[in-house]
């Protein structure tokens, strides 16, 4: 692969469309994975629509108190990649909310960018500490790589799903046990 020269800077109100379309396709893959690792039953109730769901994600991150959005820019005013940093100055800790980098531009550098430009923008903000989070699956194993290789810990975290059977039939159940 060959690497192209890119630029991180803030996010410009011209660069919407193209964080728009990086954030539903660059998430895409992790979604999928979700809904093969809790089944299909799981995953329409929890995700009933992805792409509105990673919308409002990004939406979300870009609501947090201190948040800014910042694009790594390859040549062409090309987006390669995006990420809201968010600095609480009460905890004095820092998080990137959401990072994301377009598949044909993965593995260069841009994640690593991206992550240490966020370490800086909270360094100058007075944080103490730089929070990120990922996934687990497969999927997410070259986030977790990025992130390690930049200095973070893992701290393991589990989250369980179980599919409910509805009200009644759970009382059917229950009164058949006794």
């Amino acid at each position: 692969m060959t690497v192209q020269p890119f630029v991180i800077r803030r996010a410009e109100s011209a660069d919407q469309p193209a964080i728009e379309a990086l954030n539903l396709d660059a998430f895409a893959p992790g979604n999928e994975s979700f809904g093969t690792i809790v089944g299909p039953r799981i995953d329409a109730v929890v995700h009933p629509d992805r792409d509105v769901k990673q919308r409002d994600d990004l939406a979300k991150s870009l609501a947090m108190p201190g948040a800014s959005l910042w694009v790594a820019e390859v040549p062409d005013d090309h987006i390669a990649g995006f990420m809201v940093v968010a600095v609480d100055d009460a905890s004095r800790v820092g998080e990137v909310a959401i990072i994301a980098v377009a598949a044909a531009h993965r593995g260069v550098g841009i994640g690593s960018a991206l992550v240490q430009n966020a370490m800086e923008t909270m360094r100058a903000a007075g944080m103490l500490v730089a929070e990120i989070g990922t996934g687990g699956d497969e999927f997410h194993a070259p986030a977790r790589r990025c992130y390690e290789r930049n200095g973070f810990v893992a701290v393991p975290v589990v989250h369980y799903f179980r599919a409910l059977e509805p009200a009644e039939e759970a009382t059917r159940q229950a009164d058949a046990d006794r």
